[in-house]
């Protein structure tokens, strides 16, 4: 099926059939670009936890437990990885790749999921974490 055929929804091409060199199926949905598209649009969330010291262990299984468990779960959720540096024992990145910015900050952090998270991770936090978002340039 191309763009534009019966029960496909329309891209901007298959909508443009009156101007000059218009070929449908000529759109990133139908050339298969899609998925690399949204790979080049995805957020990074990147969480800085610092956590009580002689915990770090705990953490780190508590941590991938909550992701893989309750995170992974979550609209928009794409991957994730968790990091623990070496020269600061008691501290952790979490990356964690979202389709939109949105899916982290409204959808995940406005849901119950988000409290479930933060009981499973927040008793090991030493100080509140720091969460920034970063998108590919």
């Amino acid at each position: 099926m191309l763009c534009g055929d019966a029960g496909v929804r329309q891209c901007s091409r298959s909508r443009a059939r009156g101007q000059q060199g218009y070929r449908p199926g000529l759109c990133a949905y139908h050339l298969g670009l899609l998925p690399l598209l949204r790979a080049a649009t995805m957020i990074l969330e990147i969480a800085d936890f610092t956590v009580r010291p002689g915990t770090q262990s705990e953490f780190g299984v508590a941590a991938e437990r909550g992701v893989q468990t309750i995170i992974s779960k979550a609209a928009g959720f794409r991957r994730h990885e968790l990091q623990h540096c070496i020269e600061t024992p008691e501290r952790f990145v979490l990356l964690i790749e979202w389709e939109t910015l949105e899916n982290h900050t409204v959808d995940f952090r406005g849901s119950a999921a988000f409290v479930q998270w933060r009981e499973i991770v927040g008793p090991y936090f030493a100080k509140p974490p720091v969460v920034e978002h970063f998108k590919r340039i």
